[in-house]
């Protein structure tokens, strides 16, 4: 989840034109995943410390880049945690149960990979359609999805 929130925390230094010291301090966060990674195997510790170390380096990532862009161009944090990471947030903890008891009363197989596959996207797009969209937004959606149908139904031929 970081590693996409990262991704999309780059956007915003475009859309400033600022992209050096954003980028320069994402870029080594993302790199000092790997020396701290090597220190902790070196120390003894198992492999999935490895997913730990770039977790955290994500985080810390994530708020450095807060304070960044906030340098450049003010904003509330809070309004920033309840319109983007809150909606995020409740999107990913309601899509899951469902796949998880699917998951755990079908047996193996492609029907339930088929299954999971199918539900999975159905439940992510009704929940980011109403969860995670603004009313406005969800207009533009429906406004998109008619004048896509409209170009597929009135083709010449």
């Amino acid at each position: 989840l970081f590693s996409t929130l990262h991704t999309a925390s780059l956007m915003p230094y475009h859309g400033i034109g600022k992209l050096s010291l954003g980028n320069t301090v994402g870029g080594t966060l993302m790199i000092l995943a790997l020396p701290i990674s090597y220190v902790l195997f070196k120390l003894g510790l198992p492999p999935y410390w490895a997913f730990i170390t770039i977790f955290f380096t994500n985080m810390v990532q994530q708020i450095l880049t807060w304070i960044i862009i906030h340098s450049y161009r003010p904003y509330h944090y809070s309004e920033l945690l309840m319109r983007v990471y809150l909606p995020i947030i409740v999107v990913t903890l309601l899509a899951a149960p469902i796949p998880i008891v699917l998951r755990l009363h079908l047996e193996e197989g492609w029907m339930r990979f088929i299954l999971l596959l199918l539900v999975n996207e159905l439940i992510l797009a009704l929940l980011v359609y109403f969860v995670a969209l603004t009313k406005n937004e969800r207009v533009k959606v429906i406004n998109y999805a008619k004048s896509f149908y409209g170009k597929i139904t009135h083709r010449e031929r």
